[in-house]
């Protein structure tokens, strides 16, 4: 009955496993050498902000999902969409990867990426596109957008400067790496009274490079994740097994004198004072009091 219980109870164990967001074998595949998908970037969003945002608490940056830049950028009144977008009313800066895909009903559309970051407290939008002119109409489109949501105007600035891609499939690398140059060089690195350049005229980008990191921190975190899997699927089994060497004790007869009894080890013999702490974790009834070992199980070590 007991070890019913246990086994029956890791289905019911909480999800440990919270992992960045899934990455589908579509994702890696366009991130060894091709376009990058949504997912992808909105994957590389969520990297940046469990891996470095959250250790900026005071800050109030918002990474935006590319699935919610194109929503902003298709929807004719954007202020329908407060409920859904994220609250803006304190943040400083917003970071938006820019599609120009402009059919609503075409999955992973659109043939290139670009970024605007907008700076809420300066009202300006910076564009970086790195195959110019590019999406220099779907940004602007975009600010305005936006504006209209903050209710607060905001100047488009198209920098010309940015760094360019050679071929015509590394614009959503470029976006990702300038999004984080952007966040951790500038963004968190100064003071909010400092006046800081926001032009990448200076910086190189190695795409290739780029796409290579991407893939290991993926790995990193699918590892991570399988060793968690691991974690929760063997706990329960553990515990059964000292489950059932606790239940077998009980078929040691008392015997006579002379015969050496086994003895449990000693954290087998403290098992029923944590049964208490194991029962909540796995659901056991509150009222389940577990017996007592017998006396001669608990006398002396076990080497």
């Amino acid at each position: 009955m007991f070890v019913f219980w246990l086994l029956s109870a890791s289905i019911h164990l909480p999800e440990v496993l919270t992992a960045c967001c899934a990455v589908t074998n579509e994702d890696i595949h366009t991130l060894k050498n091709d376009w990058l998908t949504d997912n992808a970037i909105a994957f590389w969003e969520e990297y940046l902000e469990r891996e470095f945002l959250v250790n900026y608490q005071s800050s109030n940056i918002v990474l935006l999902r590319p699935s919610m830049s194109f929503m902003l950028l298709q929807t004719p009144d954007p202020t329908s969409l407060r409920e859904a977008l994220p609250d803006f009313s304190k943040t400083t800066h917003i970071f938006l990867p820019v599609n120009d895909c402009r059919n609503v009903s075409e999955a992973e559309g659109g043939t290139h990426w670009s970024l605007l970051l907008v700076s809420v407290v300066d009202g300006i939008a910076f564009h970086y596109d790195s195959l110019p002119p590019g999406n220099l109409q779907e940004a602007g489109l975009v600010t305005r957008k936006l504006s209209d949501l903050l209710n607060k105007r905001l100047r488009f600035i198209n920098l010309d400067d940015s760094p360019v891609q050679e071929n015509s499939s590394d614009c959503g690398v470029f976006v990702c790496l300038s999004m984080r140059h952007l966040l951790l060089k500038r963004l968190l690195t100064t003071r909010s009274s400092d006046k800081i350049s926001m032009s990448l005229g200076k910086m190189k980008v190695d795409a290739w490079k780029g796409r290579k990191e991407m893939l290991r921190i993926i790995d990193q975190f699918r590892k991570r994740a399988e060793r968690r899997r691991s974690y929760v699927l063997l706990f329960p089994s553990a515990i059964a097994v000292l489950l059932l060497a606790y239940v077998a004790s009980f078929f040691f007869p008392e015997g006579d004198d002379g015969w050496e009894r086994p003895r449990l080890p000693p954290f087998l013999t403290s098992l029923p004072s944590s049964l208490p702490a194991f029962s909540s974790l796995l659901s056991l009834p509150s009222s389940f009091s577990p017996p007592k070992l017998p006396k001669f199980l608990t006398r002396g070590n076990v080497d």
